[in-house]
């Protein structure tokens, strides 16, 4: 996980460094980001008036990815939990770049299943600074969606500066903190 030795990749104010081995027991991650038709089915159960305002402003957005405060996607999760019976949650960011990398299929792309980022991201100078809807990009080597591009994606860790310290089992980072991260 994070860049190799002597690389510097800066991601907001992080440096994704050192790289460091993680094993990462069995999960299960979503094929496409969480629509916003998925979480109005969820949330809409017992809505607040402002969240029922704010579903039904994005319903000409259903098949686009959700964008959402971390707590609210944390609440989603909570709700699909209770709604399906198995525990649903964000993905730790080891999880995360396990899975963006391509997992144990990896082809060492660039990006998230391709050197070419226009054929599996959003990104300025391909979006026309507009969001998109999911499935429209070629799929990873785990035939995960977009995870290079369009919207950014909440992880269960807590953000630090670099990596040392990190967990090597694949668990969130959440000792302590203030903000969490984003990837994607």
């Amino acid at each position: 996980m994070g860049s190799p030795d002597g690389v510097e990749a800066k991601s907001g104010t992080r440096y994704e460094i050192p790289q460091h081995r993680v094993n990462i027991p069995s999960f299960s991650i979503s094929k496409y980001p969480i629509t916003w038709a998925q979480y109005q089915v969820i949330m809409i159960r017992n809505p607040s008036t402002s969240q029922a305002s704010f579903l039904k402003a994005r319903l000409n957005q259903a098949d686009y990815p959700m964008e959402v405060p971390w707590h609210d996607a944390q609440e989603f999760c909570q709700e699909l939990t209770l709604l399906i019976g198995q525990i649903v949650r964000l993905p730790s960011e080891a999880e995360w770049e396990y899975a963006a990398r391509g997992g144990n299929q990896s082809n060492d792309y660039t990006y998230s299943g391709s050197n070419n980022l226009d054929e599996v991201a959003w990104y300025r100078d391909n979006s026309r600074d507009k969001r998109h809807p999911v499935g429209c990009k070629k799929p990873n080597e785990l035939g995960i969606y977009v995870m290079s591009g369009n919207v950014l994606e909440w992880c269960d860790d807590i953000w630090y500066k670099n990596y040392n310290g990190a967990p090597t089992d694949g668990s969130a980072w959440i000792s302590e903190g203030f903000e969490q991260i984003i990837r994607g």
